[in-house]
């Protein structure tokens, strides 16, 4: 049996890789339900952890604790059941584990940036970088030293060096293997040159793709000419780019072997932008198709609450949808859209067989008065077309979400545009209820 579980390993990494979670969790399901020895639940544990199954992740480490007997068997348990908790969004139970492994290992460096990032999740910042402080001034080598700055990105964001905070965010010194590292095309230097291609390598989720396209103006500002390349199966919202003047490939035989690159992500860091050029109005627009006209006169609320369940964020960010509902129907004559593509709920004008493409999205998104989102990319496609727009977003709140504003605005649209952080780890009250605030001034203006 433990040779079996030792395979497990490789076939589960390996849909991990190619994301075919469900079939992952399935796997991990019969293995789970055939397990008894302390040995197989850790393995079921560690390997679940992989694929984001975190209720079987935090069930097998229980149970993996529950049989260790040595003080070894009784570490590792620990450091499995602090990170289940930790991606469950229970950082004061994963500091509970943690602490109890560090009072046996107090020097171990990745259990001191758990530890530093348990309180973080639990709102409790000065904490947290208080740790990686004293951490930094240690004696720990360079190369930790130098992992440590991604922990300062949401520092340099909050004290306004903006494009510093992206760069430690990214983390740019280690970009991902591209197709142009194989065609051994230099990255861009930041100096302008006028009349040179460069490309703009798709990273992240479209959330990002959507929000980084707008400095594609600098670029031709300085006399370069942009072009998003893509190999990804997301040909509806390169559609949307082309649709709104920007130029696309998807295919690397078009790629121009005298051009340069970057990655869509680091891009405003790159042309070293600072908070004031972050915005600078619009810039996509919807395609009005016809099909897609709602003839309802009421106030239009469009809602999204969670985003790709196998995002290891989602769990973070998902708000709870009934009390969001719940919310919006002391608001009288609005009707709510629901934007989400895989899921439905009865109290709702549900979107998902009428979308099919981004197109379809950014009709839809257009004729709303209001959008309120969880930090999902509806979110950014509504603000990136000028729509009124909420975003509810966790303490663990993406870099994008961190600046020197202590108000709900955010430098990275316009005015219309609101930001609603969480305060208290798993509850969404405060939030929605400065939400609700936010509300009734956009819609009594109605």
């Amino acid at each position: 049996m433990a040779d079996s579980f030792e395979s497990l390993r490789s076939i589960i990494l390996h849909l991990a890789k190619n994301l075919k979670h469900r079939l992952a969790y399935e796997i991990l399901d019969f293995y789970y339900s055939t397990a008894q020895t302390r040995d197989e639940f850790d393995v079921i544990a560690e390997l679940s952890l992989k694929v984001l199954y975190i209720d079987l992740a935090i069930q097998a480490a229980e149970d993996s604790y529950a049989l260790s007997r040595t003080n070894k068997e009784l570490y590792v348990s620990r450091e499995n059941l602090s990170k289940a908790y930790y991606a469950a969004n229970y950082p004061e139970l994963a500091l509970q584990y943690r602490l109890l492994n560090l009072e046996i290992t107090p020097d171990d460096f990745e259990s001191i940036v758990s530890h530093a990032a348990a309180y973080k999740l639990n709102n409790q910042r000065n904490q947290c970088e208080e740790i990686i402080k004293k951490l930094a001034q240690s004696g720990i080598t360079e190369e930790q030293k130098k992992s440590l700055e991604i922990t300062y990105a949401h520092k340099y964001l909050r004290t306004g060096e903006t494009a510093k905070g992206i760069r430690t965010f990214i983390n740019y010194e280690n970009p991902e293997f591209t197709i142009f590292h194989i065609h051994k095309i230099p990255r861009w230097n930041t100096i302008p040159q006028p009349g040179r291609t460069i490309y703009i390598n798709a990273q992240g989720g479209a959330g990002d793709e959507i929000v980084n396209i707008r400095f594609f103006k600098y670029l031709k500002d300085l006399g370069m000419n942009p072009v998003f390349y893509t190999d990804k199966v997301r040909w509806d919202l390169t559609k949307v780019f082309e649709r709104n003047g920007f130029e696309v490939i998807c295919v690397p035989y078009l790629i121009d072997p005298n051009s340069t690159w970057t990655q869509t992500m680091i891009l405003p860091a790159d042309l070293n932008l600072d908070e004031s050029r972050l915005w600078y109005g619009p810039y996509l627009k919807s395609k009005n198709d016809p099909k897609n006209t709602l003839e309802s006169k009421k106030i239009k609320v469009g809602i999204k609450c969670s985003g790709n369940p196998y995002f290891g964020q989602d769990r973070y960010r998902t708000i709870p949808i009934d009390q969001l509902i719940s919310m919006l129907r002391s608001f009288n004559d609005i009707e709510l859209y629901h934007f989400d593509i895989d899921k439905t709920h009865n109290d709702v004008i549900n979107l998902k067989d009428k979308i099919s493409s981004w197109d379809d999205t950014f009709d839809y998104l257009n004729q709303m008065d209001l959008v309120i989102s969880s930090c999902t990319s509806i979110a950014h496609a509504s603000g990136a077309i000028g729509i009124p727009t909420i975003v509810v977003v966790p303490i663990s709140e993406y870099y994008i979400w961190t600046s020197t504003r202590k108000d709900n605005s955010t430098p990275w649209y316009g005015d219309n545009f609101y930001v609603c952080k969480q305060k208290v780890v798993r509850s969404w009250a405060e939030p929605i209820e400065e939400a609700k605030t936010i509300i009734q001034k956009i819609l009594g203006k109605k």
